[in-house]
C-alpha cells in the first residue's frame, strides 16, 4: 500500500514537470531581455581604455522597437564613440535605424568607444574601477561578463566584483587572472534583474602600468577647466571693450563749483529737472508735474479719504505751464471740469502719461544727455559674437533644447537687471524721504518684479542641468555687463552737467 502511494506521488510530479516545462519556455519567449552582455576592455599605456561591448537581445516590439541605446557609465567628459564627439559627464549611444521597426527575434549589437581617466594612479597601487553593464537597463540580463586586458603587468593584480543595484556589496560573479594574456575575466553566476549591474575592480602594484604623460595631463586640465578659462576670457574681453567705450564717450563732464540754491534753476520745471537727473522717466516726475500745475493755478487736487480716489479739478486755462505740463493738462482736462484718477479712466491716463514722457524726451534727451546707443550696440555685438563662439566651441556638451533657453535667458536677464535697476532707484528715492506715493510705487514695482526674478532663477537652474556651468556663468555675466554699461554709457552733456 505504501509503495503504491509513492508511485502515485512520483507519477504526479513527473506529469506536473512535463506540463510546466513548455509553459515556462513559452513564457520566457514573451519577455524582452538581454541574453548575453560581454565586454572587452583593452587598457592602454597612460590609462586610456578601448571598450567593446557585445550584446545579444531578444526583441518583441515592446520596448525594443528600432534598436537599443547605451548610456555609458562615465563621470568624466572623456567618453566618446570612435570618430564621434565626446559627451558631458556621460554618453548615450544609439544603435538602430529610426525608420526600421524590428521583427520579433534575437539581435546582436556591438558598441566600441574609447574613454580614459578611469585608472587611478597612486603611490602604492594603480586601480581600475568600472561599471561593466551600467544600472540603467529596464530588462533582465541573463549573463554578463568582462575581460580586461592590461598592457604590462608582471604580478597578478587584485580582482574584485559586485553585482546588484547601485551601491550593492554582494558578489555573485567569478573572477580569474590569466598571466599569459595579461587579462582578468569576470562572469556573473546568476541573472541580473532590471536595474542591476556588474561592477569590477582591478588593482595592480604601482609602477607596472605606464602613467599618463604630462601632455595628457595638460589635455585633461584643458578639458576640465578650459571652458572656465574660455568663459573668463570672454567676460574680460566684454568688460574691456565696454571700459574702453566708457572712457571714450561715457564719462560725465567734470562738475562745476557747487553753489547752494534756494530756488530751482530758472526755466526748468520740476519734472524736467527730475528727467535730467535720472536721465530718463520715472513715476515721481508725473507727481511733481501735477503738484507744479496745482501751484500754478491750473488744477486743484482733491483726495477722497473714504474712496481713496484722487480727483483733478480744472480751475485754470493752462497758461504758464511748461511744455510737458501743458501736454498733461490737455490730455487730462481739456473739455472737462474734472477727472478721477481711477481704473475706469485707464486708457485716458495711459495716453496722457505716454505723451507726457514723449514731451520730456523730445525737449531734453538730445540737449542735456547723450545715450551713446551706437556704442552700446557695438558692445552688444561683441558680446553676441563671443557667446556664439563659446557655445560653438563647447557645442557637443550642450543639449539641443538649451540653445533656445540660452537666447531667451540672455534677453530675459537684460530685462530683469533693468527692472532691478529701476527698483533700486525707486527704493533709494523712498528711503531718502519719499512720501506714501513713492513707497506705494516701490511696493508695487517690487511685487511686479517677483515673477520675473522667479523665472530668472528657475530657468537658470534648469539651464545649468542642460549646459556646462561655465557657459551659463558666462551668459549671466555678459548679460549683466551689457545692462550695466547700457546705463553707464549714458552721460550728461556740458549743458546738462551745468543744470545738475
Amino acid at each position: 500500500m505504501n509503495l503504491r502511494c509513492v508511485r502515485t506521488v512520483i507519477a504526479a510530479a513527473l506529469l506536473a514537470l512535463a506540463v510546466s516545462w513548455p509553459v515556462t519556455s513559452a513564457a520566457a519567449q514573451d519577455v524582452e531581455e538581454i541574453l548575453s552582455y560581454d565586454v572587452t576592455i583593452e587598457v592602454e599605456p597612460g590609462g586610456a581604455m578601448l571598450v567593446t561591448e557585445a550584446l545579444r537581445v531578444r526583441a518583441l516590439g515592446q520596448e525594443i522597437r528600432r534598436g537599443i541605446y547605451r548610456d555609458v557609465p562615465t563621470s568624466f567628459p572623456r567618453a566618446r564613440r570612435l570618430g564621434g564627439p565626446s559627451g558631458r559627464g556621460g554618453m548615450r549611444i544609439r544603435i538602430g535605424d529610426a525608420d526600421v521597426f524590428l521583427d520579433p527575434g534575437t539581435y546582436d549589437y556591438e558598441i566600441r568607444y574609447r574613454t580614459d581617466r578611469w585608472m587611478v594612479f597612486g603611490d602604492e597601487t594603480d586601480r581600475l574601477y568600472w561599471n561593466v553593464t551600467g544600472n540603467g537597463w529596464g530588462f533582465p540580463i541573463r549573463s554578463a561578463s568582462a575581460r580586461i586586458v592590461l598592457p604590462e603587468v608582471g604580478r597578478a593584480p587584485e580582482l574584485e566584483s559586485w553585482t546588484g543595484y547601485e551601491g550593492a556589496t554582494e558578489n555573485d560573479a567569478t573572477s580569474a587572472w590569466d598571466a599569459s594574456t595579461r587579462s582578468a575575466t569576470f562572469q556573473t553566476l546568476r541573472e541580473l534583474r532590471p536595474g542591476e549591474g556588474l561592477t569590477v575592480s582591478v588593482t595592480a602594484a604601482s609602477g607596472q602600468i605606464t602613467p599618463p604623460t604630462e601632455s595628457q595631463r595638460s589635455e585633461w586640465f584643458r578639458l576640465d577647466w578650459g571652458g572656465y578659462v574660455d568663459a573668463a576670457w570672454l567676460i574680460l574681453i566684454v568688460i574691456g571693450v565696454y571700459l574702453f567705450m566708457w572712457r571714450r564717450v561715457g564719462i560725465d563732464p567734470a562738475a562745476g563749483p557747487i553753489r547752494p540754491r534756494r530756488e530751482p534753476p530758472a526755466g526748468y520745471s520740476p519734472a524736467a529737472l527730475g528727467f535730467i537727473e535720472n536721465r530718463g522717466y520715472d513715476q515721481s516726475q508725473l507727481s511733481a508735474a501735477l503738484v507744479s500745475m496745482a501751484l500754478k493755478g491750473a488744477v486743484r487736487i482733491e483726495n477722497d479719504e473714504k474712496s481713496r480716489v484722487w480727483t483733478l479739478h480744472n480751475v485754470g486755462s493752462g497758461e504758464g505751464l511748461s511744455a510737458e505740463e501743458a501736454a498733461l493738462y490737455r490730455d487730462l482736462l481739456k473739455g472737462r471740469t474734472k477727472i478721477k484718477l481711477e481704473q475706469s479712466k485707464h486708457s485716458t491716463l495711459r495716453r496722457a502719461i505716454k505723451n507726457f514722457k514723449n514731451s520730456l524726451a523730445h525737449q531734453l534727451e538730445r540737449d542735456y544727455f547723450v545715450n551713446n546707443r551706437r556704442w552700446f550696440l557695438a558692445g552688444l555685438g561683441v558680446s553676441f559674437v563671443g557667446v556664439l563662439a563659446l557655445a560653438w566651441r563647447w557645442r557637443f556638451d550642450i543639449e539641443p533644447a538649451a540653445f533656445f533657453l540660452i537666447f531667451w535667458l540672455t534677453g530675459w536677464t537684460a530685462g530683469v537687471v533693468t527692472i532691478g535697476y529701476r527698483l533700486t532707484l525707486v527704493l533709494r528715492q523712498a528711503l531718502a524721504g519719499g512720501g506714501p506715493a513713492l513707497w506705494a510705487g516701490a511696493l508695487g514695482l517690487g511685487l511686479f518684479s517677483l515673477p520675473f526674478f522667479a523665472a530668472e532663477i528657475g530657468v537658470s537652474v534648469l539651464l545649468l542641468t542642460m549646459v556646462p556651468v561655465h557657459l551659463a556663468v558666462a551668459l549671466i555675466a555678459v548679460a549683466s555687463t551689457n545692462v550695466l554699461f547700457y546705463h553707464l554709457l549714458e552721460r550728461p552733456t556740458l549743458k546738462g552737467r551745468g543744470v545738475l
